[in-house]
């Protein structure tokens, strides 16, 4: 896909989980279903290190790669599913190539 950026490494995987960046939930994201396109948005439903749950409007096709960019790191990703379900579209998308820009904390965070 040419992107700069790379896949997470092997380290970045086996880390625990503490050493792992923190990315708030429900946090708005940007993403192009080509380059350079028209921005879409999106909501982070869910996420590991090696990918995100994404809600949005947007029709996207399994196997469709999308570049993302959110606030905490830019990624390039390929859809691995998709549901519609009324009024929600949920996406899961495989990260292919990640930029962290958050240095340490939790991976994910949310609050009651």
């Amino acid at each position: 896909c040419k992107s700069p950026l790379f896949p997470p490494s092997e380290a970045f995987l086996e880390q625990a989980r503490r050493d792992i960046v923190r990315i708030e939930k429900d946090n708005h994201i940007d993403f192009y279903t080509y380059w350079p396109g028209k921005r879409k948005l999106g909501t982070i439903a869910d996420m590991s290190p090696t990918g995100i749950q994404l809600i949005s409007s947007t029709e996207l096709s399994k196997d469709q790669v999308i570049k993302l960019d959110a606030h905490d790191f830019k990624a390039v990703g390929i859809v691995s599913y998709h549901n519609d379900a009324p009024g929600q579209k949920t996406t899961g998308i495989r990260f292919l190539t990640v930029n962290f820009s958050k240095q340490k904390g939790h991976f994910f965070s949310e609050s009651a």
